[in-house]
Formats: structure tokens, sequence, C-alpha cells
């Protein structure tokens, strides 16, 4: 029976993300072939993968995306008057709703399938599938028109389960930081340092998996085709080659985007730029209209999310006067 390979260094995990053809995702940590007949995204290699992401690419770049900035900043505003808990009141239904906007969609039906659909492992077998298909079916859905009906089904279901849980623990692992290191309110000119220094301190996404298609040699190590490489984006992050006190949570940190949070390669998270759009704007309009937030009296973090993804499952806060 094949086994399985750590890879925890920047260079290893690097190396494995960038070589789709040594490293296949076809068989990886969301597989569901048995029970699907159209794999997700994230298990498609060249040149399918290459193929449908070609399609849709050029609408995740940051150009296309900043139409949406006005609305987004008008959800966050909104959210920002009334939270009570960070995670309940505002990192979990903002990312849902950055996804109807995205796809011009209602925002109680993804609210829905947010809450419907938790994972991309078999996923035409989940329930509710026929009901999302008539309803994604009868949808113009002006952004995918070169993709075919299966196309569209598993773009939309991959959208909804991998494109905003992660966002959620993206800002939950972001705030809970700055509000347990005395770091809150962040200054304006900081945002996008302490953005980026999250992803790498505590990305959302701890791993991703591969399988070797031939006899190949891994950090020096030898690995039999058909041997699963687990690529572990926190160990990466931390690799102390590459990140000095990579322990150390500092916003001033340079080149901090170099983090593999998102991977790199062929499968380099597509919503990578909506997601950091997504947490800037929420991050400067929470530091904007709630200054005074501290953790709540006898605050304890407990995690939220899978083997997969890590984020806080509660951010209780009081209001207290800055300095």
């Amino acid at each position: 029976m094949p086994g399985f390979r750590v890879v925890v260094s920047d260079a290893e995990a690097r190396a494995v993300l960038r070589d789709a053809y040594t490293f296949s995702s076809s068989d990886n940590n969301t597989t569901g072939r048995s029970s699907a007949k159209t794999p997700a995204l994230s298990q498609l290699d060249p040149p399918e993968h290459t193929r449908l992401r070609r399609l849709v690419a050029a609408q995740f770049t940051p150009r296309e995306l900043a139409r949406l900035e006005p609305a987004l900043a008008a959800h966050a505003r909104a959210h920002a008057e009334t939270v009570g808990d960070l995670v309940r009141d505002f990192t979990e239904p903002l990312p849902a709703l950055a996804l109807a906007e995205f796809l011009e969609l209602p925002s109680d039906l993804v609210l829905r399938w947010v809450t419907q659909f938790a994972s991309l492992v078999g996923y035409e077998t989940s329930p509710g599938w026929p009901e999302f298909c008539d309803t994604v079916d009868g949808l113009a859905l002006s952004r995918f028109p070169g993709l075919a009906t299966p196309e569209r089904r598993m773009l939309v279901h991959f959208l909804v389960v991998a494109g905003v849980r992660n966002v959620t623990h993206l800002l939950g692992n972001l705030l809970h930081r700055l509000l347990v290191s005395d770091m809150w309110p962040i200054a304006p000119e900081l945002v996008d340092g302490v953005v980026e220094e999250s992803l790498r301190h505590e990305p959302p996404a701890l791993w991703s998996m591969r399988t070797a298609t031939r006899p190949c040699t891994v950090g020096g190590v030898s690995v039999a085709a058909g041997e699963r490489i687990l690529i572990v984006a926190a160990g990466a992050n931390r690799d102390p080659d590459r990140w000095p006190a990579p322990g150390d949570f500092r916003p001033d940190r340079p080149s901090a985007t170099g983090h593999l949070s998102f991977g790199t390669g062929p499968h380099a998270c597509l919503g990578a730029a909506f997601a950091r759009l997504q947490a800037r704007i929420y991050l400067g309009v929470l530091a904007e209209s709630a200054p005074d937030l501290r953790p709540a009296e006898g605050f304890t973090y407990q995690p939220a999310g899978d083997l997969m993804s890590r984020g806080p499952a509660a951010l209780p806060i009081r209001r207290q006067p800055c300095p």
C-alpha cells in the first residue's frame, strides 16, 4: 500500500507544488472521484485544469474584483455596528455576502449553500445537490459563460466550500492575533502587512496533498510512484531557513507575501486576490468603526474547522475606550 511523505520546508514545498506532472492533484485530499462525476477544480491535472482555469481566471484579477469594493465595505460597516462576537457577527457572514456579490446572486441563497455544503469530498452525493443543480442551471451566471453545465456546478460549489470558510478562518485568525496581542486598532498603513503576516503566521488552510506519478526524490528522500505527499503550508511558512524568527508575529516583516498560504504553481489559489481584498476592506472598516474592541473577559481560544483548516470558533468582545 502506498505510504505518505510529509513536506514542511519552504523549498521542498515549492518544488512539489510547482511540478504538476510529477505530483498529481487527481487523487489528493479532496478526492471523491468514486462518487463525483466531475472532480473539483483542486482535483484536476493539466491539461484539463489548465483549460478550466484559463476560462475563469480573468474574473479573479484585482482589477476585475475592485468593482466589488463599495458593496463589500457597505456590508462590513453594517455588521461592524452591531458586532458582539466577531466570528458570529462579522467573519462568518461577510465572506458569504462577498461571494453573493461576486456571483450576482441573492445573499440568502449563498448563505444557505454555505450552511448546506461543508466538504469537497463526493460533493455530487451531498444532500441538497439536486436542488443546488436546478438552481445553478437556471441562473445566468454571466461570469462563467464558457463552462459546460457540470463545470459551472462544480465551480460554484467549489467557491461556496473553499472560498467562504477559508476567508472566515483568515479573518478570525487575524483579528484574534491583533486583539490578544494588544495591537487593536491597527493603523491604516499597516493593514496590508498585517494581512500577509497573519496568512504566514496562521494560515487558514494548513496543508494540501499530491500523489507521485513516478519514482522521484523530495528533499533527498526517495519517493515511490503512488505515494502521497502532504505539503504542510503551516510548517513551510515557519521554516527558519526562509523566515527569521518564524514564530514571531511581525506586521513589518519584509517580503511577507512570499508565504505559501495560497500555494504556488499551477494550483495557486484562484481566489487569492479576492481573499486579500476582503481582508483589507473588512479590517480597515472594523478598525475605523470599532476601535475600542477588546477580548471579552475570560475569553479562551477554541478552534473551529477540520483537519485541513483552522480558525477561532468564537471571538466575543467588549468595548473599552482606547487610551
